[in-house]
């Protein structure tokens, strides 16, 4: 049994019968993963499928000297939100992260938004999803793998931690990452265990891959049925002093029904 399957028993302290409780199991992992952050003290935090780039911004918060970068391909996401991102120093980017180089086909979902800013949202992908009679506009992004981008000299002694959440496309993030991978301390990304897009790798590739890499998951919410989030760590982070406290702490809390 895979420590990914294991996970799935934290789900008996949550009623998953209510949105409540989902987002409740949601929120406690956030929480477990900023009070990480706060002791492996990263030199760099990397978001991927930013939006709105709100775990860039609160990192800068709560470690004003991070460098935060945050990537994101939507087009229209990136001119809503860019100003605040920059406001607060994070190196916030119009691009796409992928398996790739260069120019990359986006698919923005035709008209999913509020009224106002009907194309601003989170669930526009890389990949087109997996049903019929679904209206793209596809538009032409710049891509990056992270291989290549935090490969430059000014990255060059960096201690990293990830947050990956990109509807779908989590395979060709990973593949162009691991060259990264060895200064790469901590990695919080977004799973799937139904095919909702085409060329998706689901939970458990995505759980082979990275363990194979050398990361542990530890730690997993319920947010919706088939989509999820996983927080996987190096092993250098399970020796922090503070690790199995902090651990003890978050199963404590979501066991308190907290």
């Amino acid at each position: 049994m895979s420590r990914l399957t294991e996970l799935r028993s934290t789900a008996q302290h949550f009623n998953l019968a209510d949105p409540a409780e989902r987002h409740r199991s949601t929120q406690r992992l956030m929480d477990l993963y900023f009070d990480l952050l706060m002791e492996i003290r990263p030199s760099v935090t990397v978001e991927i499928g930013a939006f709105d780039a709100s775990f860039s911004l609160e990192m800068k918060r709560r470690l004003p000297e991070v460098h935060a970068v945050a990537f994101e391909a939507n087009p229209y996401n990136f001119a809503v939100c860019s100003a605040k991102a920059l406001e607060a120093q994070v190196e916030y980017l119009h691009m796409a992260v992928a398996d790739m180089d260069g120019a990359i086909t986006f698919n923005v979902i035709a008209g999913q938004g509020d009224q106002r800013f009907p194309q601003v949202k989170g669930n526009d992908s890389l990949l087109q999803r997996n049903v019929a009679n679904v209206e793209y506009e596809q538009v032409v992004v710049p891509a990056t793998t992270a291989n290549r981008f935090f490969g430059q000299p000014r990255f060059a002694d960096s201690r990293i931690s990830m947050w990956i959440d990109v509807e779908g496309a989590a395979g060709k993030v990973l593949q162009g990452a691991t060259e990264v991978f060895g200064r790469t301390q901590s990695v919080l990304i977004e799973v799937e265990e139904l095919q909702f897009w085409t060329e998706q790798w689901l939970s458990r590739s995505v759980d082979a891959f990275l363990e194979q890499h050398g990361f542990v998951p530890v730690a997993r919410d319920f947010e919706y049925e088939y989509q999820y989030n996983v927080l996987y760590v190096r092993q250098a982070v399970l020796d922090l002093p503070r690790f199995d406290f902090l651990m003890t702490d978050y199963f404590s809390k979501i066991g308190a029904g907290r």
